[in-house]
């Protein structure tokens, strides 16, 4: 049994669509691909109008937010205070490309050396 999707045309193999047991067939309308593009844009929209929409209500209710932030810092402070003051890492090239082991199953990649640096820089 061979159907066609109407959102790309193609005629394709039950395998290539999803289950649906409300339809007649048992089978989705639209074919695989077409569906996880068709739910890519959707999740993609979704997201834009929530930054939108947060964007908009954070400027209408700065004082708000300003108040939340403030009440935060204080209930917070010693954690957010040792956070700033903790090592920072820094990344360094790996010219020699070395091997470096990133599993127990010794399987080595090449990889950048991790370096801690204990004095992070601040600014002030």
């Amino acid at each position: 049994m061979k159907k066609r999707c109407p959102a790309c045309g193609r005629v394709r193999g039950p395998k290539k669509y999803y289950n649906n047991s409300h339809q007649t067939d048992g089978k989705q309308i639209q074919c695989k691909d077409c569906q996880k593009k068709m739910n890519a844009r959707k999740t993609e929209n979704t997201r834009r109008l929530k930054r939108e929409r947060d964007k908009k209500w954070k400027s209408e209710n700065r004082d708000h937010v300003k108040e939340y932030n403030r009440i935060y810092y204080q209930k917070h402070k010693e954690r957010i205070m040792s956070r700033r003051n903790t090592e920072s890492i820094i990344i360094i090239e790996n010219p020699d490309q070395k091997k470096i082991n990133t599993s127990r199953y010794k399987t080595k990649k090449f990889r950048d050396e991790i370096v801690i640096n204990p004095q992070r820089k601040t600014d002030g």
